[in-house]
């Protein structure tokens, strides 16, 4: 019986004590099997570590001092993970259960497609959804609009138009790694567009 490969999920995490429960459980959740779930925490202050501790063993914790964003964090929890495929998810996120189910699925499928992204929704605490990021984004939703699913030949392209996504709807693997071996640490800001724009020219 084959195995199947191991998906590292690291989450970046700064003060993040009123989110991150949620985070956890619904990576946790979700339908496929095989998981390495990181959580880097940035320099907490509040909480967070307390949270985070208590799921024990399946979740390995790793606290370091402020590094002021999210690229930091990001590149520790890349440096000691071990899965085939990676993907990345803010404290303050949560998966639908099949995320990860499909986006490995779609990988198995598709052995040439290193990154692929799927839709998302924002929504507030009071429960109220957005429409889906993709409706927002006209050149890809003409593509979209007879498929559920879509392998672009010159993603980069279509990057440079419009950001299709957010870190945690994005899975690349590994091997992409060797391009492009981490976020750029001195942006404060869209570092992660930034570092899968520059994935995804290769």
């Amino acid at each position: 019986m084959t195995t199947a490969p191991l998906v590292s999920v690291i989450v970046p995490a700064f003060n993040a004590q009123d989110y991150i429960q949620e985070t956890l459980d619904s990576i946790l959740a979700q339908t496929y099997p095989n998981l390495e779930v990181i959580v880097v925490d940035d320099g907490s202050t509040d909480h967070t570590a307390q949270i985070v501790e208590s799921y024990g063993s399946r979740v390995f914790y790793i606290i370091q001092d402020n590094s002021g964003g999210a690229s930091v964090p990001r590149n520790t929890g890349i440096k000691k993970s071990t899965g085939e495929f990676l993907c990345f998810i803010d404290a303050d996120d949560i998966m639908v259960p099949n995320r990860i189910e499909h986006q490995v699925d779609f990988m198995n499928k598709h052995p040439d497609v290193g990154l692929v992204f799927s839709d998302y929704r924002n929504f507030t605490s009071d429960g109220i959804f957005s429409k889906t990021h993709f409706q927002t984004c006209p050149n890809l939703w003409t593509c979209l609009k007879n498929s559920d699913q879509l392998v672009l030949d010159q993603a980069c392209l279509y990057l440079a138009k419009e950001n299709f996504g957010i870190s945690g709807s994005f899975m690349i693997a590994r091997n992409l790694l060797d391009f492009v071996p981490g976020f750029e640490p001195s942006l404060k800001a869209c570092e992660d567009f930034y570092f899968y724009f520059q994935l995804a020219r290769h």
